[in-house]
C-alpha cells in the first residue's frame, strides 16, 4: 500500500474478507481496515514495515499448522460477521435510513 496516498490507506477489508472466506491465512498492510479486522478476528498478521512482512512470511511458511489454524480462525470470523443475512441487513438498514 503507498502509505503516502490517503485513498489507499482507505481501502476497505473486502478482499482480506474474500481470501478469509476461503480459509487462506492473509497477510496485509497495516491499514486502518485491515488492522481493525485483523484484531477483531484475533489475528496478528498486519504489516507495518518490510520486516514485519519477512517475519510474517517466514511464520507461516514455516509452520503448515499455523496456516492451517489461521485461515480456519478467519473462516470463523467470515461466517460470524460478514454472512449474507448480516450483510443484507445492513444493506436494508442503510435503504431505509434515505428513504
Amino acid at each position: 500500500i503507498d502509505r503516502s496516498s490517503t485513498l489507499a490507506l482507505g481501502k476497505p477489508e473486502n478482499k482480506l474478507v474474500s481470501f478469509w472466506r476461503m480459509a487462506i491465512p492473509t497477510i496485509t498492510d497495516a491499514t486502518e481496515s485491515y488492522d481493525r479486522t485483523m484484531n477483531d478476528a484475533g489475528i496478528n498478521l498486519s504489516c507495518k514495515d518490510n520486516d514485519e512482512w519477512m517475519k510474517n512470511l517466514m511464520k507461516l511458511f514455516n509452520d503448515e499448522a499455523l496456516r492451517q489454524e489461521i485461515g480456519e480462525k478467519g473462516k470463523k470470523y467470515v461466517q460470524k460477521n460478514y454472512n449474507n443475512e448480516l450483510v443484507l441487513d445492513k444493506w436494508a438498514d442503510l435503504f431505509l435510513s434515505i428513504l
